[in-house]
């Protein structure tokens, strides 16, 4: 919860996801505080797990919001932590 992360698969291959809320208030897709559970396939970056609140509400200053995209790439394997 709260960040970005990447399951690196090659593409095309089938997986099923669980997702279970870490609180009872937090909703994944079916309903505030169910599990949600899908077969999914893996596109050409993997399976790319975004769990950032929304509405997603940048940093003030320019260079915070920086820091935060260089964290996305980080997690993504985009760039060096």
């Amino acid at each position: 919860a709260g960040g970005v992360g990447r399951i690196p698969l090659e593409p095309g291959a089938p997986i099923r996801v669980v997702l279970r809320p870490a609180a009872r208030d937090v909703d994944v897709g079916a309903g505030a505080g169910v599990p949600l559970e899908r077969d999914i396939t893996a596109g050409l970056c993997g399976v790319i797990l975004d769990g950032r609140n929304r509405p997603l509400r940048p940093a003030a200053s320019a260079r915070e919001q920086a820091g935060e995209r260089r964290e996305v790439m980080a997690n993504l394997g985009l760039v060096e932590p």
